[in-house]
């Protein structure tokens, strides 16, 4: 299997180009969203269903983890092990992940791994709990781009010797290599959902985002250098 993304194999070069960003997440929501027809006012439900199950979805695309809180890195230098922890953000989804529709005042939730912010804003509000005390709460919003992959993956680790996982500590990046699909061909691939953590009286946060969410099949994950592009490990899923 091969992917050509800027003029390089991915699946078979051992260097991606220097500073690789992969492929945009942004474009790439909005060509699967219009890729994807919208049911007409007048339209038979079996008709859509005929138009929608002729629709492919071969492309195969390679996004770079951009969202600190989704990567933790850890070093065992006794084992020589680099183990990369992908944490997940929880959204609310529209549709059930099987592509159901939602039933009224329902909310699904999905784990997702975030790829990317844009457009984040910050401000403050005083907030009062119920016995009055008041709090500075920080409130940001703006629009969260994530994948949610079609087998859970929790953590990885690679072989690393001490000196190189020393040398590339600042500059280690992740890339997720996938396919997009859909649970449901009544749904699209892309959808767009919610982001939202409440603040408490212990952590004044509020995070209030749209989520651009794609679902995916992971074919591969690569570890590498973004400052010269040398791929340090990978894993395979396919």
């Amino acid at each position: 299997m091969e992917i050509h993304l800027h003029n390089i194999s991915i699946f078979s070069s051992s260097f991606l180009h220097i500073f690789f960003k992969g492929n945009n997440i942004e474009q790439v929501f909005r060509q699967l969203l219009t890729k994807y027809p919208v049911k007409g006012e007048f339209e038979k439900t079996s008709e859509y269903e005929k138009k929608v199950s002729s629709i492919t979805y071969n492309d195969i695309y390679a996004f770079k983890i951009d969202y600190d809180n989704t990567l933790d890195f850890e070093y065992d230098p006794d084992n020589e092990l680099l183990i990369i922890d992908l944490k997940t953000t929880q959204i609310t989804n529209p549709n059930s992940s099987s592509g159901s529709p939602k039933e009224p005042g329902q909310l699904f939730r999905e784990d997702i791994i975030a790829i990317k912010t844009v457009g984040d804003k910050v401000s403050s509000y005083i907030g009062t709990n119920a016995f009055g005390a008041k709090k500075v709460i920080k409130k940001n919003t703006g629009v969260i781009y994530g994948l949610i992959p079609k087998e859970k993956i929790d953590w990885i680790s690679i072989n690393m010797k001490p000196a190189e996982a020393k040398k590339y500590k600042k500059t280690l990046k992740v890339l997720l290599i996938c396919k997009t699909y859909t649970p449901d061909k009544l749904y699209p691939p892309a959808f767009t959902g919610a982001y939202y953590f409440s603040p408490t009286f212990s952590e004044p946060i509020e995070m209030n985002y749209v989520a651009k969410i794609i679902n995916v099949e992971i074919l591969e994950l690569r570890i590498y250098d973004y400052n010269t592009g040398k791929i340090l490990g990978k894993r395979e899923f396919y």
